[in-house]
């Protein structure tokens, strides 16, 4: 009996092909957008940041002392409709070494956005990504943040 592609009598160049089609198929399908806040950023206290696709940068200075300090977050997963992320702090993080967060945006154009950190100083991704804390973005200059405002940043 035949069958429709008989695999093992098909041209290298052929079974070349195929593979690479079905690859490309298959990377299209799973490959993410950039996160939309990409970039490089300063809030209103001096911190500047470098946001990628996997990392969350933030340099600045300790408050209370001149010591200067540069923490990079992993990035675990974000989701440009929701306006989510959930990252994990480094080891050498002044609070909260090693454990999980979210941080939810508002962006109002490509120069300018608001963050919130909506939940932190969870033991787990599954912990920080399910926790039920919400933000209201309604007004993000004068609240919505827990108790705070969110904090702008401004594209540098």
């Amino acid at each position: 009996m035949k069958h429709i592609f008989d695999w093992k009598h098909q041209p290298l160049v052929q079974k070349f092909l195929f593979l690479f089609f079905i690859g490309a198929l298959l990377s299209g399908c799973v490959q993410d957008d950039d996160i939309e806040i990409k970039g490089n950023w300063a809030d209103t206290y001096s911190v500047t940041y470098v946001i990628s696709n996997d990392i969350w940068s933030e340099s600045g200075t300790d408050w209370g002392s001149s010591n200067t300090y540069t923490y990079d977050k992993v990035i675990h997963d974000y989701d440009n409709d929701t306006k989510k992320l959930v990252y994990q702090e480094p080891a050498n993080a002044s609070y909260n070494a090693n454990k999980f967060g979210r941080i939810q945006w508002v962006k109002v154009d490509k120069n300018l956005f608001y963050f919130c950190m909506e939940v932190y100083g969870k033991d787990s991704y599954d912990e920080a990504f399910s926790d039920p804390a919400t933000s209201d973005a309604s007004s993000p200059e004068s609240g919505g943040c827990g108790s705070f405002p969110w904090t702008k940043m401004t594209r540098q």
